[in-house]
């Protein structure tokens, strides 16, 4: 799931950690805690952002998610960005064209 990725700055070099912190969490899921705090956000798949427009709190996490979420993850780690930058949380929808130009990017290289 999304909580289990963690980035940090270290003095400007990126630490990167796979992590569980779902013992620290009464929620069972971060999409839960999406739903449930109007502050909280993590990098959700296109299904499950769906899902959290409409307001659905059912959260059926898959495989589908999981590497959705390393996807973008991978692509902060690479370019040092906050994984909001992929996000309209306003409107609850994926910026797809932020995301293509990474990976544009990318691949010049």
């Amino acid at each position: 799931m999304p909580e289990n990725i963690l980035m940090l700055n270290v003095a400007f070099q990126p630490v990167f950690k796979l992590l569980d912190v779902s013992a620290l969490s009464r929620y069972k899921s971060c999409y839960e805690r999406m739903i449930m705090e109007n502050d909280y956000f993590a990098p959700l798949d296109p299904n499950m952002l769906l899902k959290f427009k409409q307001n659905n709190p059912i959260d059926e996490y898959d495989y589908e998610c999981d590497v959705w979420s390393l996807g973008i993850t991978t692509l902060c780690y690479i370019f040092y960005e906050d994984f909001h930058i992929f996000y309209d949380w306003n409107v609850r929808e994926i910026r797809y064209n932020k995301i293509q130009q990474y990976l544009e990017l990318m691949s010049k290289v």
